[in-house]
């Protein structure tokens, strides 16, 4: 029997109460498949029938469901006829009461011990829904106070002591100043993403900055004339404005775990997680300088990639193709030949989960691209795919074997 049509027949009967004790018996087994489990709460829902108090919730009602299934109680219960001649039928007086006849004590005591590990494994909770990262991120203020700007809405103006900041509907923050206050006074805000965030930001002299995960940039309100610079721990990627002053361009610096980049030309791409600095250069072209290592300056060019071991004050560059280093900007992951550890990583902090490690898996490689809004278990699935490693996700928690 198609495997989908078995489902549906088994959900039915369950929910008329018309199962028999093969059938029930046959539901139990069941219930550790996943695709099982979805079939169940589709249809049960599509239904009117309710067993609890109206005022319980839909989950802890489908939560009732799986215990009594894994009890093997009953709606209805139809025990098998075929030696006894003629149908028996016994009605249930109240839910929580009748267990399935047919089953022997030994099963009964079986099913007991196996109904809290299947619930904790089964049952959705708060802390077991893992979802994509989104648009989230904070503003933080030189005197302490943050503000959240998922939940600013286009328009609007925020009122400090000194100044107020507007954000408008396409992200950009632009700041006033009161008549009569110094506009070059130098005022730094700081932008943070959580795990499981990002942000594209506009900062006042019009650069458009993509903020990944677990990312930090502070700079000023009001660049200085002469020179422009920010500072950034995490992922970001940058289209930098051209500004001119007295026929100069105004410089525009990313300081960086150790690393100092100077634009020169327009695009780039900046990673500074677990003490490696990688620049990666789309357009254009940039310097680079490195306080307190003798590394000496260094330039580069579309298509090129830099690696600064901040420890060890080692630099290294290669050719890449920068599609891999900057698909998180266009809502994708994408590797090349990466280590199961960078590819991880990643997850976890876009998926705010937490992931553990078991046996050697130096050698396993994964290159592919996949969307960064995918369920998380089909992501997994899909890189087990690949081979070479098996995943076990329990709640935030990815056991990688």
């Amino acid at each position: 029997m198609n495997e989908n049509k078995e489902y549906s027949e088994l959900i039915t009967k369950y929910r008329r109460g018309s199962c028999n004790a093969a059938e029930i018996k046959r539901i139990q087994e069941l219930i550790n498949d996943p695709k099982f489990l979805t079939a169940l709460e589709e249809q049960w829902e599509k239904g009117e029938h309710v067993v609890e108090q109206a005022a319980i919730d839909k989950e802890r009602r489908f939560q009732h469901i799986l215990l009594r299934i894994e009890a093997g109680e009953k709606i209805k219960a139809i025990p098998d006829t075929r030696n006894t001649g003629r149908p028996r039928r016994l009605w249930l007086k109240m839910a929580a009461s009748i267990f399935l006849c047919a089953f022997a004590a030994s099963l009964y005591l079986y099913l007991q011990q196996a109904s809290k590990q299947t619930s904790e494994r089964r049952v959705v909770n708060q802390n077991s829904i893992v979802v994509p990262g989104r648009q989230t991120a904070q503003i933080l203020f030189d005197d302490g106070t943050a503000v959240d700007l998922e939940k600013i809405i286009g328009d609007t103006t925020i009122v400090r002591t000194s100044f107020t900041v507007r954000k408008t509907k396409d992200g950009k923050i632009t700041y006033h100043f009161p008549q009569g206050q110094a506009e070059n006074k130098l005022v730094y805000n700081t932008i943070v993403t959580p795990k499981g965030g990002e942000y594209k930001l506009v900062l006042p002299d019009g650069t458009q900055v993509w903020l990944n995960a677990m990312t930090k940039i502070r700079y000023p309100i009001n660049f200085r004339a002469q020179i422009r610079e920010v500072d950034l721990e995490g992922e970001a990627y940058f289209e930098v404005t051209k500004l001119m002053n007295g026929g100069k361009r105004i410089p525009f610096i990313v300081k960086t775990g150790g690393q100092s980049l100077e634009v020169l030309g327009t695009a780039f791409n900046i990673s500074s997680y677990n003490q490696q600095v990688v620049t990666t250069l789309t357009e254009g072209k940039v310097k680079l300088t490195y306080a307190g290592a003798q590394v000496g300056e260094k330039f580069l060019i579309p298509n090129e990639q830099s690696r600064y071991d901040i420890k060890k004050a080692v630099f290294t560059k290669a050719v890449v193709d920068p599609f891999y280093f900057m698909a998180w900007k266009n809502g994708n992951f994408a590797f090349d030949d990466a280590s199961i550890y960078e590819v991880m990583e990643a997850i976890s902090r876009w998926y705010d989960v937490e992931i553990r490690y078991h046996g050697n898996l130096e050698k396993v490689r994964f290159s592919g691209s996949i969307s960064r809004y995918e369920n998380i278990d089909k992501l997994l699935k899909t890189i087990a795919l690949a081979g070479g490693v098996r995943f076990e996700r329990k709640e935030r928690r990815v056991e990688v074997m």
